[in-house]
């Protein structure tokens, strides 16, 4: 339902009294929101001539360009684009013109002060970026000030946005069950960031919301006043699960036009995964980056990752997903946490990963984790491990050398090739 809120009246002195805001996130330390992918440093292969070409061509909506699909932003001085560049949106701040209102029963909000295209970048969703203790820390606090709305937002796992006291605009977002926006983690530079985005095309003068898939942290559930007719009641409960489960059919594997909410995440956790067919792999890249923080729906992907053919597979991989993949298992195998599930559905799909040489074992850095887990104390985990390093000793070094990139300290990360640099 389309939700046209220009009658009410703009609040953005108002919403000063409530928050500093600032441009840019904030890190409690420095190592906080860095993305593991080491595959996420190339250049992409776009291929831009000024005046001959198509702006769009210069990493635009619809060019290819593998960072562009992948979420990964072009670093500036170094697309082939140069500054034609369509796809350093974060980096530039080129935010959609919005407007902060005040709205009945909602507080503040956010609405469209021209109209929107799919996919158009609303606005980064900024703040504190702090570890698990200090939100904890935080929210006890506020309890006690008598804060009575918070702005977190999980950035990856243990690591958290927080924009209640200082943050952007997107704070301002507030929740729908059917939402016009949504929000996407992208890769800039070396850290993960988070952006809303627009889900379907916006009218000028709507109200702007995204589905909050509210983590509770023990608290109690808010009423939702999002007045849409699939309204889940409240934020933050099982209801929740029906609104993700949604969201994520097509990544559930759920073929079934009529399957919906809970009955389709049933399905996809008590049935066989289905395998992917290879035109699924960019939407699967997208899944498992938003999905990183929720495990139940990550497991049912990677389940589906585990089960597919090579051709599947081969697709994955030109998309980074290796990378992916190895990220996952890093933030998984430590010294204070073991997911054993996820960990074993990775070095279980792995074994049949189609990689004719060792370039993107030797990029990720993997094997070192992979002789961690061989010497720990899981029997599984183990013999996995200790089978994928004997299978990845017998490929080929890589005959190409990744160049490191500009002001790169210690990760090798260079032009994308789809040669024997990426192990195809």
């Amino acid at each position: 339902m389309v939700q046209l809120i220009g009658d009410l009246p703009r609040a953005e002195e108002e919403a000063t009294q409530h928050y500093q805001e600032i441009k840019e996130n904030w890190y409690q330390y420095q190592t906080l929101g860095k993305s593991r992918n080491a595959e996420e440093g190339y250049a992409c292969d776009c291929h831009y001539v000024r005046g001959a070409s198509p702006l769009y061509l210069a990493c635009g909506e619809g060019s290819h360009c593998i960072n562009r699909i992948t979420q990964v932003e072009c670093i500036e001085g170094e697309c082939p684009s140069k500054s034609h560049c369509q796809n350093q949106r974060f980096q530039r701040r080129q935010y959609a013109n919005i407007h902060i209102v005040k709205t009945e029963k909602k507080g503040l909000g956010l609405r469209a002060a021209s109209s929107l295209k799919k996919d158009d970048f609303v606005y980064e969703y900024v703040g504190d970026v702090v570890n698990e203790a200090v939100l904890r820390k935080r929210m006890r606090e506020y309890a006690e000030e008598g804060i009575q709305h918070f702005y977190f937002m999980m950035l990856q796992r243990e690591q958290y946005i927080d924009a209640t006291k200082r943050g952007g605009k997107g704070r301002f977002a507030n929740h729908s069950c059917n939402p016009n926006c949504y929000v996407a983690k992208w890769v800039v530079g070396k850290r993960i960031r988070m952006g809303i985005f627009a889900k379907r095309d916006i009218e000028e003068n709507e109200e702007l919301t995204f589905n909050y898939n509210v983590d509770r942290y023990g608290h109690d559930p808010q009423k939702c006043y999002c007045g849409e007719s699939n309204c889940a009641g409240l934020l933050g409960g099982k209801t929740q699960t029906d609104v993700r489960a949604n969201e994520m059919l097509g990544a559930l594997g759920v073929t079934s036009k009529s399957m919906k909410g809970r009955d389709a995440w049933n399905m996809a956790i008590e049935e066989d995964p289905v395998p992917l067919d290879p035109s699924e792999a960019n939407y699967i890249i997208y899944s498992i980056r938003q999905l990183v923080t929720d495990r139940p729906f990550l497991l049912v992907v990677l389940r589906r990752i585990s089960v597919s053919e090579a051709d599947a597979l081969r697709e994955l991989m030109q998309l980074r997903c290796f990378g992916l993949l190895a990220g996952l298992l890093e933030d998984n195998y430590t010294e204070t946490h073991v997911d054993k599930d996820i960990v074993e559905v990775i070095l279980r799909s792995w074994q049949s990963w189609p990689l004719l040489n060792r370039g993107k074992i030797v990029q990720s850095n993997i094997e070192e984790k992979l002789k961690v887990i061989a010497q720990g104390d899981d029997e599984t985990l183990k013999e996995l491990a200790d089978q994928l390093l004997a299978k990845w000793s017998t490929l080929e070094e890589t005959g190409y050398r990744i160049p490191k990139r500009k002001n790169e300290e210690t990760s090798p990360r260079g032009r994308r090739s789809l040669k024997t640099s990426d192990g195809l």
